[in-house]
């Protein structure tokens, strides 16, 4: 199959996910797809984005050049029972997912024209305290540099050293962390959570009297404290909800990765215990074990915790990691894009290093295992080619 081809086939396939009709089958084909490139998981965030694809729909059925979804709107005129509609919705699906695409392609060739500029590993500076605080009235407040983090108090929104950010505290909060970012937050019942880098926590400016519930996207370690509830003699459950499994807690201290474009889903519990709860299984953990969601099912291991949550203390830890999953935290941090020209070696790394370090010391890893690589400056991207 040529590029093209492959293309609209993947285009497809996200388009039956998007209507949640992928076969497991199919969503492992997309799940290929994504981690081929940091700009195809660009590609597959932003597709899957349901504003996004609002603004798709309505940009594409103004214009009377885009004759693919032309069509496509035409054969909804043209049938308007329920059971017609359905059939079609996957092929309208389709034909913006593939005009996307192409606004990418077209990117692409736009990029091919910039000067590609070779750089030192040395010029890479690391990420830091970087995050943004969306407010249910739809606000964003671009957090302090300077700051660690925020503390949600019963009256005021302010910094940890006391520094109000003058924000009462809205029905609904989202803190959200970029590439080369992190942030902490204290919750409204006193619960610590360091966010990583590209992830966003969603959570309430007071929690309910029977639970406490939040959302997570990529990766974060918790500090969750026990609160006994008022009207009967046990603690309220606290709750953290991701794409494909919840995770309850009473009081505990535990890390989740859920990045979007993982295959897995890693929860690794410090202290206490935790319930992972998928739509296939429902499992407990103990300290010093990990759960492993992958494809509905849950694999349990004993694990080296200081491995899983070294990212909260400042340190990358590789202990036995794949090039590909080392690269990809090393994506975030830096905010560069990996980009493999062949084949992704298939390699294990061991070492450790300050998150403070430039890339450079990052590169080492590469550098000891003779791994040769480039890093480019393409327009405003910063490229990390790694040659098989």
């Amino acid at each position: 199959m040529n590029e093209a081809g492959h293309s609209i086939y993947i285009a497809k396939l996200i388009a039956r996910k998007v209507l949640g009709l992928a076969t497991p089958a199919e969503e492992g084909e997309i799940g290929k797809w994504v981690n081929l490139s940091e700009k195809n998981r660009k590609i597959y965030e932003e597709l899957l984005d349901s504003e996004s694809r609002r603004l798709q729909y309505a940009k594409l059925a103004s214009k009377d050049s885009s004759a693919a979804f032309l069509r496509v709107r035409g054969h909804y005129r043209k049938h308007t029972k329920r059971q017609r509609l359905l059939r079609l919705l996957p092929y309208a699906a389709a034909a913006i997912l593939l005009i996307s695409l192409g606004v990418w392609f077209s990117r692409d060739i736009k990029m091919a024209r910039v000067t590609h500029e070779e750089i030192a590993a040395t010029e890479i500076l690391p990420g830091g305290n970087r995050a943004t605080l969306t407010l249910a009235d739809g606000r964003t407040v671009a957090l302090s540099e300077t700051q660690n983090g925020i503390v949600v108090g019963t009256e005021d929104i302010t910094y940890q050293d006391g520094t109000s950010l003058g924000i009462l505290p809205s029905d609904q909060l989202v803190l959200t962390t970029p590439k080369g970012g992190s942030y902490q937050v204290t919750l409204p019942d006193a619960s610590v959570v360091w966010l990583n880098a590209s992830s966003t926590l969603i959570y309430p400016s007071r929690f309910a009297k029977t639970e406490r519930v939040v959302e997570l996207t990529g990766e974060a370690y918790f500090d969750v404290q026990s609160i006994e509830a008022t009207s009967a003699a046990k603690n309220v459950p606290f709750r953290v909800k991701t794409a494909n499994q919840t995770v309850e807690v009473l009081g505990t201290q535990f890390n989740i990765s859920a990045y979007l474009d993982d295959e897995t889903t890693k929860t690794t519990l410090v202290e206490g215990a935790v319930r992972l709860g998928s739509k296939r299984a429902d499992v407990t953990l103990s300290p010093g074990e990990q759960g492993v969601l992958n494809g509905g099912q849950i694999q349990i291991a004993s694990v080296n915790v200081a491995d899983f949550i070294g990212w909260k203390n400042g340190e990358f830890i590789f202990n036995g990691i794949q090039l590909h999953d080392a690269m990809k935290q090393l994506s975030r941090w830096y905010d560069v894009e990996v980009v493999y020209e062949g084949k992704v070696p298939d390699m294990q790394f061991y070492g450790s290093f300050s998150r403070n370090s430039t890339l450079a010391d990052a590169m080492e890893i590469l550098n000891e295992a003779k791994v040769s690589f480039s890093i480019l400056k393409v327009g405003a991207t910063t490229q990390v080619v790694i040659k098989s």
